[in-house]
């Protein structure tokens, strides 16, 4: 069982964003491929998507752990920020490389169970990045006009 501390959240955002990256590299092998080796757009497509929602996220939260130290997060919101992080990351380690592999985009939940996962999958990844977006622009906010709490 996890502690909630910023400091563990920092090391959480630093870690998965760090994975986020190195996945993203990995599937950027793929694209590179793809485009030297010719395949179908829709192909080169589908993995150009996946490196980049990988490398900018794995981006994200290393700038998350980075900044943490300096906003005024209340303890009550250290564990949902703790877990909308986490979710979202192996959210996005999990159903994109699946986005890239299977060139379903999940645009529509009705076109098929595939799509109906993706589009689930990246539909509660994007729910949890907006709770650590919320709790994060509170406490940069708090910080702004240094409140403090607890």
């Amino acid at each position: 069982m996890p502690t909630y501390s910023i400091e563990n959240v920092q090391r959480q955002a630093i870690f998965l964003g760090m994975l986020l990256l190195l996945v993203g590299m990995l599937v950027g092998f793929v694209f590179g491929f793809s485009i030297i080796r010719g395949w179908a757009e829709e192909g080169i497509r589908a993995w150009r998507v996946a490196h980049t929602i990988l490398i900018t996220s794995g981006m994200l939260n290393l700038g998350v752990g980075a900044i943490l130290p300096y906003l005024v997060i209340p303890q009550k919101s250290i564990r949902p920020l703790w877990w909308a992080i986490v979710y979202a990351s192996y959210d996005l380690v999990i159903m994109t490389p699946i986005m890239a592999l299977t060139m379903e985009r999940g645009m529509h939940p009705r076109a098929s169970i595939l799509a109906a996962v993706i589009f689930l999958g990246f539909l509660t990844g994007s729910i949890a990045n907006v709770v650590a977006i919320v709790i994060l622009l509170k406490g940069a906010y708090r910080k702004l006009r240094g409140v403090s709490v607890d």
